[in-house]
């Protein structure tokens, strides 16, 4: 405020006209428009709009720098070019090269990460960055995602702790359902450390609360715990699944995830 002041009142000519005073700054800029910066922003935002339905990648890109600018505290102004440019610019689609792909993939990425880093409790912000970086169609980036989720649900149990008992649980549902996902991510990923992680949690989870027993997250366990545990100290199908019919169910619908979205395979039936 005070540097913008001060060019102000020295930019003044011999004459005592005022001369034109050129922001130096992203900074002097946000101080000199001031109030205006809501205003300024829903404007750009109608510009978003207009490049959005010319498929106009970069000037989107553009836009929504000099918007995060003006109002950086604003979840929906990191989350939307996340979307829009890792999601749409960065699909197999209308023609656009693999190099191209990738390089609005990262363009969206960057507004994820640098808003993150300004806002590190935004919870729909680290979540859609990680469903983003889980999303097969694009460029997985499954441990990032892990970490994120995991952030996540420490600022849901955090936020569900300062709102009182009131309010706990349903976020204490919400933290459960982030580590879940890191179980879905982390299994995705083909080394035997990281598939570790994932039957470790699972199990947990499983332990810890029948609101876990989705049949996802059964299955991994059903397959993970043939991989790293003895036969005798696997839990059986029945205390997984609750019934074979239950199990033959899931696992079919398993065994197509698996193949897609590259789970582990299992290697003995359900039978």
């Amino acid at each position: 405020g005070f540097l913008v002041e001060e060019r102000r009142y020295s930019a003044i000519n011999e004459q005592g006209s005022p001369m034109v005073v050129i922001p130096n700054s992203v900074e002097e800029f946000s101080a000199l428009i001031g109030g205006f910066r809501p205003l300024l922003a829903s404007i750009l935002k109608l510009r978003v709009a207009e490049s959005f339905s010319e498929k106009d990648w970069e000037a989107i890109a553009g836009y929504y720098d000099k918007i995060t600018a003006l109002q950086p505290t604003e979840s929906s102004h990191w989350r939307m070019p996340g979307w829009l440019l890792s999601v749409n610019g960065g699909r197999e689609a209308e023609g656009k090269s693999l190099a191209e792909r990738k390089y609005f993939y990262k363009r969206g990425k960057a507004f994820y990460e640098t808003g993150i880093r300004k806002n590190p409790n935004d919870l729909p912000l680290r979540v859609q960055a990680a469903s983003t970086y889980v999303n097969p169609a694009l460029f997985p980036e499954l441990l990032l995602a892990v970490e994120h989720y995991r952030k996540a649900s420490e600022i849901a149990r955090k936020q569900g702790a300062e709102r009182g008992s009131d309010q706990s649980l349903a976020f204490e549902a919400t933290a459960r359902k982030y580590e879940r996902m890191q179980v879905y991510a982390l299994a995705r990923i083909p080394n035997e450390e990281e598939r570790y992680k994932a039957y470790r949690l699972a199990r947990r989870l499983f332990d810890e609360s029948e609101q876990n027993h989705l049949p996802m997250l059964l299955c991994l366990l059903w397959v993970l715990q043939e991989q790293f545990e003895e036969e005798s100290d696997r839990l059986s199908l029945i205390e997984i699944f609750r019934s074979e019919s239950y199990a033959k169910r899931f696992l079919k619908r398993y065994l197509y995830q698996a193949k897609r979205l590259g789970y582990p395979m299992p290697t003995h039936s359900a039978k």
